[in-house]
């Protein structure tokens, strides 16, 4: 390992053509790349073929000396972790603020980001959840049908927000008799997800949101 840290760089092609410098890339090992027209380097993740970890004692600095970091908040990913340490992160404390990389598995807080420096980034924008949470991103897209127009947002089938709309949803149904699907406001990866065919089928006491089914 410590002998591949000290291996010249390669000169490689880039999509656009363009020629640029990389460090040969070992388990372990930062992997930065230097392109053409650009003052700083970026960093350059190849696929993972495994979910191991590399332990931070194992983990090599750059060749020009520098140590990369980052940290977990509300988070266990194992990809996330594998694909981090294998590029040369070193895992810090969740309360430290010696990161370039924090990954969060929940929505943010306002200050997280403000605390944040230029070169520290992190897997969420502010008020990420305005698209990420199916009632707010069915309340925003309502808002947009109403502001420009529903032609240019008819995309979106006949939806309920449960329960506040419990009623609307009844009435929608004993008109069309349509089935619908039902999905949790704030849930993700399929969970939760079910069609109904008749209202009963759905506790109407439930942060739900439910859109008319569309067959193939």
């Amino acid at each position: 390992m410590a002998e591949s840290s000290a291996r010249g760089p390669k000169e490689s092609l880039t999509h656009s053509g363009e020629s640029f410098k990389t460090w040969n890339h070992e388990r372990g090992q930062p992997c930065l790349v230097k392109l053409h027209g650009l003052k700083r380097p970026i960093f350059r993740f190849h696929p993972v073929s495994d979910l191991r970890r590399v332990k931070n004692k194992d983990i090599l600095l750059h060749h020009n000396g520098m140590a990369f970091g980052f940290k977990m908040l509300r988070s266990s990913s194992k990809l996330v972790i594998a694909t981090l340490s294998q590029h040369g992160f070193r895992e810090v404390h969740p309360n430290s603020s010696d990161y370039n990389i924090v990954w969060s598995g929940s929505h943010v807080k306002t200050h997280v980001y403000k605390s944040m420096s230029e070169h520290q980034k992190i897997n969420h924008f502010p008020r990420s959840f305005e698209l990420t949470r199916k009632d707010r991103l069915y309340i925003n897209i309502q808002r947009l049908q109403h502001t420009k127009g529903h032609r240019h947002f008819d995309f979106l089938p006949r939806s309920f927000l449960l329960p506040a709309e419990f009623s609307e949803f009844y009435s929608s149904w004993v008109r069309n008799k349509n089935p619908f699907i039902v999905k949790p406001i704030a849930s993700s990866q399929g969970k939760g997800i079910y069609i109904v065919q008749h209202p009963k089928e759905v506790p109407p006491d439930q942060e739900l949101i439910l859109s008319e089914y569309i067959a193939n």
